[in-house]
């Protein structure tokens, strides 16, 4: 069977059968062939194990510049089995780049990626590649592939740099007045909604160690930041977690201690710990997750928003097709505060669908939709307890074969309306991203 259905069956075959004796090819050799006839003889030499053979008639129909992607395939079977895995990739994204579509050659790369012990991207490939068209024989191997790199993977981490111009850093009111104890009151600029372009970092990582097998002890943290031109609206937060992970058949679940610290205005926001767990079953043609937390959550600037925060997540993703995926999570959280007029109920909807596109380029687009009602009225604001929507949507548009020291650029777009009862709390946004990612 073919490796890549570009080169019809049996086109010279009679030849293929002469030649196939002969214990070197040379250049000359094949001089009278034609492109298609030395890509199907280079296919079988690579099927006998002929590596040699087969090389001499790779290099002759990529020296000019014939066989398509059918020969360039072939070329990363050829360093695949020299276990040239770098050159072996190259080759297969080199196929990928236009046509994004071709499950066995995602498949190839991803074993690659597996061998050169690269396993986050080979996970990755994985995901995409398995489809529901695919027979059940290679699903079950994908699943082994992918519990084997859940056993080796050790660490993971990446580091994003950007701009992002920002049309309501503040998230503040479209409205320029306030009415606060029934009265009308103009609001200050910082109320305001303002406009900015913001330096943007974020990275994140996990590290496994003391592994045994079907367990770990789990170490990950995460930062980010978002700084403007003055420091009254940056924004940092970094947070952590450490505990044990536990595989439970196809599923891993893992128990943490988590907290966090965000300072807003280069101060003191928020500080939260508590204990997370998560199961996830990344294995098959669907991936599940499920979370739930609990944290304490203070604010050192209003005190009365401090209280317990329980949390609940519910995800599922599919892979469509090879160069495409598709996730929806559902969540919902309890805030508790001193204040009820600050306790609150939430409940969340994402939606997220992930396409690779020829060329080169990966797309994202992300829609999420979210209810928020809270206990109790602020006497402040009116006698009605506040009830708001909120809504964000996101496309977003990478190029993954322009690297820069290792950095892939992209874009982003998100808007977000938010609108409440009190208009006050109502505020629409729209932010772009301009960055650049890096896998560590």
């Amino acid at each position: 069977m073919s490796a890549y259905a570009f080169v019809p069956r049996g086109i010279c075959f009679g030849l293929a059968c002469v030649l196939s004796s002969l214990p070197t090819v040379s250049r000359a050799t094949t001089a009278q062939l034609s492109p298609e006839q030395i890509v199907t003889l280079a296919e079988q030499f690579l099927g006998q194990g002929r590596l040699n053979d087969a090389a001499v008639l790779l290099d002759s129909l990529a020296g000019q510049n014939d066989g398509g992607p059918q020969r360039v395939f072939l070329q990363g079977l050829l360093a695949l089995e020299r276990k040239q895995y770098r050159e072996a990739a190259r080759f297969f994204r080199e196929v990928l780049r236009d046509r994004p579509d071709s499950p066995r050659v995602r498949l190839e790369l991803a074993r690659t990626l597996f061998l050169a012990a690269k396993w986050s991207a080979a996970d990755y490939q994985f995901r995409l590649a398995d489809v529901k068209n695919l027979p059940p024989t290679t699903h079950r191997i994908i699943n082994s592939f992918r519990q084997r790199i859940r056993e080796q993977r050790r660490w993971t981490a990446t580091l994003e740099l950007g701009l992002a111009p920002d049309t309501n850093v503040n998230q503040g009111s479209e409205s320029d007045i306030a009415i606060i104890y029934g009265r009308p009151f103009q609001l200050s600029d910082d109320a305001r909604r303002r406009s900015g372009v913001g330096l943007t970092g974020s990275t994140s990582g996990e590290f496994r160690f003391l592994r045994r097998p079907g367990s770990a002890i789990v170490v990950s943290g995460f930062a980010n930041f978002v700084e403007y031109d003055g420091p009254l609206f940056d924004d940092y937060l970094v947070g952590g977690a450490v505990g044990r992970q536990q595989d439970l058949g196809q599923g891993r679940l893992t128990v943490s201690a988590t907290g966090f610290h965000r300072w807003y205005g280069q101060r003191p926001y928020a500080i939260g710990y508590g204990i997370r767990a998560q199961y996830g079953a990344p294995v098959g043609k669907w991936q599940r997750t499920m979370q739930v937390a609990v944290q304490r959550i203070t604010y050192p600037r209003s005190p009365v928003q401090t209280g317990l925060s329980l949390s609940a997540t519910l995800g599922v993703g599919h892979s469509l097709t090879a160069s495409s995926a598709a996730t929806a999570q559902l969540s919902v959280t309890r805030q508790q505060a001193r204040d009820a007029g600050y306790a609150f109920i939430d409940g969340g909807l994402n939606l997220a669908y992930y396409r690779e596109l020829p060329v080169g380029l990966s797309m994202a687009v992300d829609l999420s939709v979210d209810r928020t009602i809270y206990d109790a009225a602020i006497t402040a604001y009116g006698p009605a307890a506040r009830r708001q929507w909120r809504g964000r949507t996101s496309i977003s548009l990478a190029k993954r074969d322009w690297l820069f020291a290792g950095f892939a650029p992209a874009v982003k777009v998100t808007q977000a309306l938010q609108r409440s009862n009190i208009s006050l709390f109502d505020f629409a946004r729209r932010r772009i991203e301009l960055t650049v990612t890096r896998p560590l």
